[in-house]
């Protein structure tokens, strides 16, 4: 069996990139196996493992379209106009 290390970088990527996703779907797979006693019980409301996935895998959504630096900027103003008072 040939280690990561001797492959070409495109195909050691590859690799990487498959460990990767697998190594989140497991996660996944368990947060929602923690999950399940307590719906089972009904503390919380079912939901099926395919639509947890589904859930977790969701795009962030993003509040602003403006950039970190014009945020930054914003917040320094409120910063300079709170300590000016």
């Amino acid at each position: 069996m040939a280690l990561v290390a001797d492959l070409p970088l495109s195909v050691a990527g590859d690799y990487i990139d498959h460990a990767i996703e697998q190594e989140r779907e497991e996660a996944i797979l368990e947060q929602w196996k923690r999950l399940y006693p307590w719906m089972a019980a009904g503390l919380l409301g079912f939901k099926p493992y395919s639509e947890f996935r589904s859930e977790v895998l969701k795009p962030q959504i993003r509040y602003s379209q403006k950039s970190f630096e014009e945020i930054e900027a914003e917040m320094a103003a409120v910063v300079a106009a709170y300590e000016g008072r």
